[in-house]
C-alpha cells in the first residue's frame, strides 16, 4: 500500500517536441510565437529562434504533473493559428521514442494583428541584436565553434559543450548542442542503469542486508499499527 500511495504521487515524463517552423511560406522569423494546446487549453509556449522551435531539445515540453495525460490529443499553433499538425502524448513505457518528436510546423497569416507585437519586438528587439551582430561581424570576427563529443544518452537525449576560441559574443553559427539520442543508444542507456542497479544490490553487505530487512519489518509493524489503530471498537 505504502509503495502504491507513493508511485501515484510521481509525475509522468513530458513530451518533448521540436523543429522547424514556416512562416508564410518562409522561414519564421525570431519570436514567432509557437503554442501547444490540449482541449483547447494552453500547456506550453516558446519562441522561434533561427526559424527552429524546442531547442536546445527538452526546452519545449508538455509536462504531466498527475501522470494522466497518455493519449491525448495535442495541437500545435503558430502566432495563434492553428498549423493542423496533432501529436498524441506518449506514454514513456509503452514506446520512448515517440516521446521526443520532431514535429517541422507550417502556417500562414497576416503580418498584423498577432504577429504585430512579434514584428514590432522582433523588428525592434531582433533588428538592434542583428545590427550589433552585423556591426561585430564587419569588424572582422569570424565564430570559430569548438564542441566537446557528445555526452552519454540520458533521458532520450545527448548533451555537448561548445565553445566560440573566437569569442565574437554572437551565435550565428552556434550548433546544436543538444539531440535526442537514437534506439540503440537509448537501448544501451538502460541496459547500463538495469547494470548499475544490479551492481548496487550486489555490492550489499551482510549488514547492509540486515539492517534493511530490519527496517522492512519495522516500517510493517508501523503501518499495520496504524491500520488496527483506525479500525472501529467491536462493542
Amino acid at each position: 500500500m505504502l509503495f502504491a500511495n507513493i508511485a501515484l504521487a510521481v509525475p509522468g515524463l513530458p513530451q518533448v517536441l521540436y523543429g522547424t517552423v514556416t512562416w508564410n511560406s518562409q522561414s519564421a522569423p525570431d519570436g514567432t510565437a509557437v503554442t501547444a494546446k490540449i482541449n483547447g487549453v494552453e500547456v506550453a509556449s516558446t519562441t522561434t529562434s533561427q526559424g527552429k522551435y524546442g531547442y536546445p531539445i527538452g526546452s519545449f515540453q508538455i509536462t504531466d504533473p498527475s501522470n494522466d495525460m497518455s493519449g491525448k490529443t495535442i495541437n500545435l499553433f503558430v502566432n495563434a493559428v492553428d498549423t493542423g499538425q496533432v501529436v498524441y502524448f506518449c506514454n514513456w513505457q509503452i514506446n520512448g521514442e515517440d516521446c521526443i518528436k520532431m514535429i517541422n510546423l507550417t502556417a500562414t497569416g497576416s503580418t498584423g494583428g498577432t504577429t504585430g507585437g512579434t514584428t514590432g519586438g522582433t523588428t525592434g528587439g531582433t533588428t538592434g541584436g542583428t545590427t550589433a551582430n552585423q556591426t561585430t561581424q564587419q569588424q572582422g570576427c569570424q565564430e570559430k565553434w569548438v564542441c566537446l563529443d557528445w555526452s552519454e544518452c540520458k533521458d532520450g537525449i545527448q548533451t555537448r559543450t561548445c565553445t566560440d576560441e573566437n569569442n565574437c559574443g554572437t551565435q550565428g553559427n552556434q550548433p546544436y548542442m543538444s539531440q535526442p539520442c537514437s534506439a540503440a543508444e537509448r537501448e544501451e542507456a538502460e541496459q547500463k542503469a538495469e547494470t548499475s542497479i544490479t551492481a548496487f544490490f550486489l555490492g550489499l553487505t551482510a549488514v547492509d542486508w540486515v539492517m534493511t530487512i530490519v527496517l522492512g519489518i519495522v516500517a510493517a509493524a508501523i503501518i499495520i499499527f496504524l491500520v488496527k489503530r483506525r479500525e472501529p471498537k467491536r462493542k
